[in-house]
């Protein structure tokens, strides 16, 4: 094939045509992929060894030079010998009844208590006060100041904005009263575009492994972490959340995206996140309005599917982010059903504006506009370049002021409703002094909440013979087999992603970021343990050194990169760790780090298994906290873990991608297939019984907490039957009648429950509302309730379901039971 011109943003890597790249070069090594782009006339990122240089947590200047392309073993050899980042606290016997944390009170108060983000919640200006202050803004503007709202400014450069700079912006400089809207990457962080501001950030968990929480507070408490953060650093625009639903496992940007393979979970977890980072005068981005499921062919690819599938399927994510108020929609660079997204009437006019009631602005993602689209519904294009300034001063001209007034006035109107126009930020290029885009907010207290959400996110996907937690490890060696124990973060280019982190838009970087080793090491140190390890993937010498330890931990991981979709499920040191597990002769745990779905065909031959999804520059931390029980895990999967990639949907490699599987995607349309983890799995320390109590209407005695609302209750106990204290996060899932031909299972409530030590019960409550009972109904384009017989169950994953109850609707009267005889016929 011959290559395309490639036109490059500063984001290091390309945005457009990157299907004229080799797509096999994603996994296997992204130098080579990058050496392919570099004769495409992108920037160099060779970087001289000797003068690399990078800047630490809590320095403001650069400090001693790093040798960015030293050996893997070498950096391995140096993270072992660095001094823990906090120090280890014995356990004691009082601290492991009273529950998650063993070590002492203050150690596990640092750990999780205090580190939650100390902002306190800005609520909403009432509608009536903005409606008028905004009504009195636009009459004092004249046509020209209007038009500097629907264009973002232009770059100077093409690897990264001009210091002072964010990633993207809308000056709004002499119109009085408003402030300009500085923007930037992502929902996983404050992105890290430059060597000087690396490690100045909070690397975070990414947001799928935020989602493997099922926990709408913490996703609520990250979310004012990040807009704290963000506005610390002047920026009051966070280019996030990322709402697509998990089509394909394969794809690139999939970590950043919470919904995971639900739109049920994307759509609990998405109010939160808004909630949460626009509560500190920072407005978020719900992104990328819509289907955008791949990276292969994301420029020029069209994702083809009925009006069912798009509302049932894609839809919801967004609209619960909607009925938090979010401030902004980004239309994403793909087409659906063959026009591009940020030009698609039906899309951005019909269904978001008019059926979803969406009242904030639409603005492109970066390059995504290919037309003067606003009667389109396109508001704001970004950014601006010579080449792209389709809502230029000439084409706003042929614009009627009503129109150009309402493509302004969802701007004013978020800006006044959250905060912003009374909290000004720097005016670019003003914005590069140390109290902003390079102030340090990677502080104590986010680093310790970064450690909880990352230590709340490590799966137990297995855990024979209960092996875990090594609670008496005093005195015992484990042994650490594997490259990717001690995996540093990757400093070689930030277009490329790493174990802690994805590439491209959502990279954060911080050079102090802790492996696996780093944390084993570290924990080892508190309860007395020793550490022996093998930073190779060769087996035999793994083996030798396993035979020195009492238990060994091998690990593996896989990267991902925005423009590329993963080459494989498969890890990259898959054959290391099945040729591992089927000769080592000591208890094996393996340790996975992935962007999301792999296969783990070692896993007959393994004790125990941990998978973290892309955990930050906490990871090693968290991971031993699992391994030692100085917490204990609670965290289920949002995306299923297959026997067989073959049996999941890959990448579309043609233009024209048809949604053919409907409403089935990923574990809804997976029932009749062996799995190696089931959707929503997640084990914990100890076992749980279940015990349904009741399922009544909505008028019934039964009104509390979540059914407060809801058209159908269904109450349920659970008990702690083990012996350790533990979370368990109980799942809903309803079956429809047949006739409404929906998935087997659809995921329609969780809830997370509290602490519960050893026999412990406590009472849980699904609330059913009636939206959650409907199906779309494309014909009449309205949703509507079925009639037939529904079926509830409940357990602990998808597949682990251990109560189960039956009701049914008839003519849109709900009957508890089958339906009377006759009457739905």
């Amino acid at each position: 094939m011959a290559r395309q011109p490639l036109r490059c943003l500063f984001l290091s890597f390309c945005l457009e045509l990157a299907w004229t790249i080799p797509f096999k070069c994603q996994e296997s090594g992204s130098d080579s992929c990058f050496s392919a782009l570099e004769e495409a006339t992108l920037p160099d990122f060779e970087v001289d060894s000797q003068s690399l240089s990078l800047i630490a947590i809590n320095s403001a200047r650069r400090v001693a030079a790093v040798a960015a392309s030293a050996a893997a073993s070498a950096q391995q050899q140096a993270a072992a010998a660095a001094p823990p980042a906090h120090t280890p606290v014995a356990p004691t016997p009082a601290d492991r009844e009273d529950g998650a944390f063993v070590g002492s009170a203050a150690a596990a108060a640092a750990l999780l208590s205090g580190s939650r983000s100390s902002a306190s919640s800005t609520p909403p200006v009432a509608k009536t006060d903005v409606e008028a202050r905004v009504t009195t803004l636009l009459a004092t503007m004249s046509r020209t100041d209007k038009y500097k709202f629907v264009r973002g400014n232009p770059y100077l450069k093409a690897v990264a904005p001009p210091e002072g700079h964010y990633v993207g912006e809308v000056n709004l400089e002499g119109v009085a009263g408003v402030p300009p809207l500085n923007m930037q990457d992502n929902g996983n962080g404050f992105r890290t575009l430059d060597w000087d501001s690396a490690g100045h950030a909070t690397s975070w968990p990414c947001a799928l492994a935020v989602a493997a929480t099922f926990s709408t507070e913490l996703v609520e408490a990250w979310g004012k972490a990040l807009g704290k953060e963000f506005r610390a650093k002047g920026a009051n625009v966070l280019l996030g959340p990322g709402l697509n639903v998990h089509r394909v496992p394969h794809g690139g940007r999939n970590v950043e995206y919470l919904p995971g393979e639900s739109p049920y979970l994307g759509a609990k977890l998405a109010g939160p996140y808004v909630k949460g980072v626009q509560s500190q005068h920072v407005l978020a981005v719900m992104k990328h309005f819509i289907a955008n499921s791949q990276e292969t062919h994301r420029d020029t690819g069209s994702s083809n599917m009925d009006r069912r599938t798009l509302w049932e399927v894609y839809y919801p994510p967004f609209q619960a982010a909607i009925d938090a108020g979010v401030a902004c929609a980004m239309c994403g660079y793909n087409k659906v059903n063959g026009i591009y997204s940020c030009e698609n009437k039906q899309m951005l006019v019909d269904d978001l504006r008019d059926k979803m009631k969406f009242d904030g602005w639409v603005m492109s993602d970066w390059f995504a506009a290919h037309s003067f689209s606003a009667d389109q519904g396109l508001d704001q294009e970004m950014p601006t370049t010579a080449d792209t300034n389709y809502f230029s001063p000439a084409n706003m001209d042929t614009l009627s002021d009503e129109k150009v007034d309402s493509m302004v006035r969802p701007i004013l109107t978020k800006m006044a409703t959250y905060g912003l126009l009374d909290d000004p930020v720097c005016v670019p290029p003003n914005c590069s002094s140390r109290e902003q885009i390079e102030v340090v907010t990677n502080d104590k207290n986010t680093t310790a909440f970064s450690r909880e959400l990352a230590t709340a996110s490590v799966l137990l996907l297995q855990n024979k013979g209960k092996v875990l937690p090594l609670r008496e490890a005093s005195g015992k060696t484990v042994a650490l087999l594997g490259s990717a124990c001690g995996a540093p973060a990757k400093v070689d280019s930030f277009a490329t992603g790493d174990l802690y982190s994805m590439g491209g838009s959502g990279r954060v970087y911080d050079p102090n970021t802790v492996t696996i080793e780093t944390g084993i090491r570290s924990a080892c140190q508190a309860v007395g343990c020793t550490v022996v390890s093998e930073a190779s993937d060769i087996v035999d010498a793994a083996i030798a050194v396993s035979e020195l330890a009492d238990i060994a931990i091998a690990c593996g991981g896989s990267t991902t990169t925005e423009v590329f979709d993963r080459m494989t499920l498969s890890l990259p040191q898959e054959k290391f760790l099945v040729s591992l597990a089927s000769q080592i002769r000591k208890p094996l745990i393996t340790v996975t780090m992935t962007p999301g779905s792999i296969t783990t065909p070692w896993r007959e031959n393994t004790a125990a298994m941990l998978n973290i999804f892309l955990g930050g520059s906490e990871t090693g931390h968290a991971v031993a906290n699992i391994i030692f029980g100085f917490a204990f895990p609670a965290a289920k999967s949002p995306v299923t873990f297959p026997v067989s990639e073959y049996d999941m949907t890959p990448p579309c490699m043609s233009l024209n991608c048809s949604y053919d599987e409907g409403l089935n995607v990923g574990f809804h349309g997976m029932n009749d297939k062996d799995v190696a983890f089931p959707f929503g799995h997640g084990l914990s320390f100890t076992d749980f019984d279940y015990k349904l109590i009741d399922l009544a209407e909505a008028n019934s005695a039964i009104q509390n907490g979540e059914c407060s609302q809801a058209h159908l209750c269904l109450t349920a106990s659970i008990t702690n039957a083990g012996d350790l204290p533990g979370i368990e996060v109980a799942q809903l899932y309803l079956g429809y009648p047949e006739e409404a031909q929906e998935p087997p299972k659809v995921l329609r409530g969780f809830v997370r429950s509290s602490t519960l030590k050893a026999g412990e019960s406590a009472d849980i409550s699904f609330g059913l509302l009636e939206r959650d009972l409907q199906v779309f109904d494309p014909s009449s384009e309205t949703w509507k309730l079925p009639n037939g017989s529904f079926k509830a169950w409940v357990g602990s994953s998808s597949r682990d379901l251990r109560l189960t109850a039956e009701f049914s609707i008839c003519g849109g009267t709900l009957h508890l039971g089958p339906p009377p005889a006759g009457i739905c016929q």
